[in-house]
């Protein structure tokens, strides 16, 4: 089984579209993280210069939310991690090495 693990592990890691997808997937994750606070402050900014009451102080990170936000945005993202896992079953079926996989076990 440890070598069956070692097999696909050697597949994925050598293979350009896992490390395009991984990588479109890390750049859209900082991209979109560091976008939503500067929306919000950007946002703020111009709610408390037109409106006569003054709005608090929000952010992404601030402490007790924080792994409740960030999994949230995140959560948007995993299309790409079952692109990739859709793309890696449909070259098993178009190579016909599905078959050796379901006879090993």
């Amino acid at each position: 089984m440890v070598n069956l693990f070692k097999i696909d592990y050697r597949k994925y890691f050598y293979s350009r579209t896992f490390w395009i997808m991984m990588l479109i997937y890390l750049i859209l994750m900082v991209l979109v993280f560091s976008g939503v606070e500067s929306f919000l402050n950007t946002a703020l900014k111009n709610a408390n210069t037109n409106s006569p009451v003054a709005m608090p102080e929000l952010s992404l990170y601030s402490f007790p939310y924080v792994w409740q936000n960030l999994t949230f945005l995140g959560g948007f993202f995993k299309i790409f991690l079952g692109i990739i896992i859709i793309i890696y079953i449909a070259n098993e079926f178009t190579n016909k090495t599905i078959r050796q996989n379901i006879l090993n076990g």
